[in-house]
This record gives C-alpha cells, sequence and structure tokens, in this order.
C-alpha cells in the first residue's frame, strides 16, 4: 500500500492533476452506470461458469458463493503485482 501511494505521489508530483481531472469531468452518470452493469454481468457469467465447472467436478458451489469468491479474486488479482495469486 505505501509502495502503490508513493508511486501515485511521484506521478501528481511530476505531472500534475490536469489529465486526471480532464478525465474524471468527461465522465458521466449514464457512463457508470453501463460499466458498473456490464462488470456485474460479466462477473455474474464467469462465476455461474466456475459453478458449471465445480458442478462437473462433483463439487457444490452455490452461485453466491461463487460470484462472492470473485469478487474477492478479482479483487486478489488487482491488488497483487502482476496477478500473483
Amino acid at each position: 500500500t505505501l509502495a502503490g501511494t508513493a508511486v501515485l505521489a511521484v506521478l501528481v508530483w511530476r505531472l500534475g492533476t490536469g489529465a486526471f481531472l480532464d478525465g474524471l469531468r468527461r465522465i458521466d452518470g449514464p457512463t457508470v452506470l453501463a460499466a458498473l452493469g456490464i462488470g456485474l454481468v460479466t462477473t455474474v457469467f464467469s462465476a455461474w461458469r466456475w459453478t458449471l465447472v465445480a458442478r462437473g467436478l462433483r463439487i457444490r458451489l452455490p452461485l453466491a458463493a461463487a460470484v462472492a469468491d470473485y469478487y474477492r479474486a478479482l479483487f486478489l488479482n488487482a491488488a497483487l503485482p502482476g496477478g500473483v495469486l
């Protein structure tokens, strides 16, 4: 966390916040909702695929648990360097 914060601080110090703020200004509500919806749908379908594979292996994996596990996996792969886990 400290290393990531340090990298962001150096980038803001060296490059400023102009490009970041310009990008934020261009994002509107419907675009954010569309992105969240697309992310939700793809995550649920990916978790559903996990349940199908688990069922093929004779392992019981409910869809709700698979969705929660999939979100956890997405977070870990985004947070760890290079998706180590």
